[in-house]
């Protein structure tokens, strides 16, 4: 899991790379745990801890940690994908103070159980300890990140305490495994979609279209057939709950967009030699930093685009590229939202990957909602807010869904 030794040549690299790249493109400084004036003593900071890391788990983690101090969901470190090791097998998330189990491939353990422990420690403490790992867009979705975390901490084998529906608690001891093929994700499983409520030779009820995420061009284009194939009915459910973007998939919004729309206000930086050199010197009254803000005017919706009801189901996971999908018709009305507020984050990061697997990424600009309100960190709110209960899970029910077919 990442114990090899690394070389100071390739550490530094790295390192210089990274801040190099970080004024050029980053554009979240009044987010960020630290003024852009330090960046420099960071720096020297990070190359003092790189030349002591011993090992590439240790190296990776610093790096992992200083990139979250720039505090944006867009902007990371990434090791390689060998330093998170085997699947813990499972998954869970904030539900009103507890922790409670989305996903298992633990036999006993499903979901609605509560997490008690993980090796010892509550979820809670684990999230203290493991919080300066996560590149953050708010509270509620950094918490979201908690067990992905956990990956790169657990050992081999480690020990899980859970309640059960009846207060039972129980204890496993578990070895992190590989899945086996079958048991893809649900990422991986694409885009799907069935029609729900409506009688035979009727147009009533809804057509539902499940889009996990948007980093499949395919899942885009399997959506797209879908619309076709429900054009006829009279409401259209389009699901990014736990998408958490790829490509800001635009053929789908103009096929379901039949009213003007807009996009986000954008700002990016504008680097300009010498106003950083007068920066750099003290003078007064000049620039230290500037940006460009761009505004997008109303694009006309196609002729051929679905007319009928179109609702849209989100939660905390729905982030990115789905936001970006998300946020036009959440602007012009044009569909109802209904779930929980969206992660908060979009950026088109800049990306650079190293020869030996690390890779990391910067965003490129911060988005305003097209009004000029703030988006990072807040995200997209439902016009309908639904958030599933421990109950709901046990009882394989969705709330949302359900809101959806009764809406008007």
């Amino acid at each position: 899991m990442g114990e090899a030794a690394m070389k100071v040549e390739d550490k530094m690299w790295i390192v210089s790379k990274v801040f190099q790249s970080i004024p050029l493109y980053f554009a979240h400084w009044e987010d960020a745990s630290f003024p852009k004036e330090e960046l420099d003593e960071r720096y020297k900071e990070l190359i003092a801890q790189a030349a002591a890391a011993d090992t590439e788990r240790q190296f990776s983690l610093q790096m992992i940690e200083f990139m979250a101090k720039l505090n944006n969901g867009h902007t990371n470190f990434s090791p390689k994908p060998s330093l998170y090791g085997a699947p813990i097998g499972v998954y869970a998330l904030p539900f009103r103070g507890e922790w409670i189990v989305r996903d298992s491939s633990i036999e006993g353990l499903v979901p609605g159980d509560k997490v008690e422990r993980v090796e010892g420690k509550t979820p809670d403490q684990w999230y203290c300890d493991l919080r300066r790992y996560i590149h953050p867009s708010n509270p509620e979705s950094n918490k979201r990140q908690l067990f992905r975390a956990l990956n790169l901490i657990l050992p081999e084998t480690f020990v899980l305490e859970a309640e059960n529906r009846e207060g039972q608690k129980k204890e496993w001891t578990l070895l992190r495994k590989q899945p086996s093929p079958s048991g893809a994700a649900d990422g991986d499983r694409g885009t799907t979609g069935r029609v729900i409520g409506a009688e035979a030779g009727t147009r009533a009820g809804a057509g539902y279209i499940r889009i996990p995420s948007f980093g499949n061009p395919e899942f885009e284009n399997r959506a797209m057939e879908l619309v076709k194939e429900y054009a006829d009915m009279e409401r259209l459910i389009i699901d990014v709950r736990g998408n958490g973007g790829g490509s800001t998939p635009s053929k789908l919004t103009r096929a379901l967009m039949n009213k003007p729309y807009r996009w986000y206000a954008e700002m990016t930086p504008h680097n300009v030699g010498i106003h950083t050199l007068q920066a750099a010197k003290g003078w007064a009254n000049q620039y230290y930093d500037s940006y460009v803000l761009m505004r997008r005017p109303y694009q006309e919706s196609d002729g051929g685009a679905y007319g009928g009801r179109v609702i849209i189901l989100t939660d905390r996971g729905t982030g990115s590229a789905a936001e970006d999908f998300v946020l036009p018709f959440k602007d012009n009305g044009r569909a109802a939202v209904i779930g929980q507020s969206t992660f908060g984050s979009t950026g088109q990061p800049f990306y650079y990957e190293f020869a030996n697997g690390m890779s990391f990424r910067i965003s490129t600009k911060r988005a305003y909602f097209p009004d000029g309100s703030p988006f990072e960190g807040v995200g997209i709110a439902p016009d309908l807010a639904i958030t599933p209960t421990r109950e709901d899970l046990y009882e394989n029910r969705d709330p949302v869904l359900a809101a959806a077919l009764e809406i008007d």
